[in-house]
């Protein structure tokens, strides 16, 4: 039996993508015949108080005895960006001290970034446990910090696309959601065969409900929804949706709905208020 080890930020029961993303690699790998480990930190998104909700911890088929949890003393994630690069530092140092007092052997290590220091433990394990490296890169970082204008210590980045560049090399394998991406990693020197190109999915269920809902909006042209749901953070850029929500205000159909949590949830809740608009 393959054994791998899956180290990841968020995972079960934290809300949000990211957690929600790796519950489901690991029960696909398990249900495989694959033997998972997940090392990931207690549930502290968006803070540690949502998580002592029984309701929460719901999930059967998850084995607690495959999952390793690292503590970190900061208790719920901030919109201070130094203080959130310290959390991802001690988040990796700890996993790092996790990995070096284990004793089962990996064929595979999976790592999903960013952030991209959890990749530094990536490496720690790799070569502690001589397995292979699957770097599973979600967005391209540090250039993201970049592209919504948060970062732009040029001592701090450089440090980061030689932590990028290192990775890139040390990786045996890197998976990545968007095909744009692949020439970016050509260009810092990866060899395009290393290269896995996987787009998002869907579940079979999750199609039925889009293939219901489009039965349901066929059959009428009285109102129109448009929803976001999911982060709001820097990325997103969620204020947009505002704006062209007020855009539209006068058209009385058109109805929109903000469904979401992270980095800028109050500065958007704000601005819902600032517009008169429902929230």
């Amino acid at each position: 039996m393959k054994k791998v080890l899956v180290i990841a930020q968020n995972f079960y029961p934290e809300i949000g993508s990211a957690a929600n993303r790796i519950k489901n690699i690991y029960l696909e790998l398990s249900e495989r015949g694959y033997d998972v480990t997940i090392l990931t930190t207690d549930p502290r998104y968006p803070n540690e108080n949502l998580y002592k909700k029984k309701e929460f911890w719901d999930e059967e088929s998850i084995n607690s005895e495959d999952v390793i949890r690292v503590k970190p003393r900061v208790k719920k994630y901030t919109n201070n960006m130094l203080r959130r690069l310290f959390l991802y530092l001690e988040i990796t140092m700890l996993f790092i001290m996790a990995i070096f007092r284990m004793d089962k052997k990996y064929d595979y290590v999976f790592v999903s970034t960013p952030p991209i220091f959890i990749g530094i433990a990536g490496f720690f394990a790799k070569k502690k446990l001589k397995a292979e490296l699957l770097l599973d890169v979600r967005d391209l970082w540090p250039e993201s910090l970049l592209g919504v204008g948060v970062f732009a210590n040029r001592f701090v980045l450089s440090i980061a696309y030689a932590l990028e560049k290192m990775l890139y090399r040390v990786a045996d394998q890197i998976i990545v959601n968007s095909a744009g991406f692949i020439p970016y990693l050509e260009l810092k020197g990866v060899r395009r065969e290393k290269v896995s190109f996987m787009p998002n999915s869907l579940t079979e269920e999750e199609l039925h409900m889009i293939e219901t809902k489009k039965a349901i909006t066929d059959s009428s042209n009285k109102t129109v929804e448009v929803i976001y749901t999911g982060n709001i953070g820097l990325a997103q850029d969620v204020l947009k949706l505002i704006e062209v929500a007020e855009y539209l205000r006068e058209k009385e159909n058109i109805k929109f709905k903000i469904i979401g949590y992270g980095f800028k949830s109050y500065q958007v809740a704000e601005v819902i208020k600032e517009k008169n608009f429902l929230i």
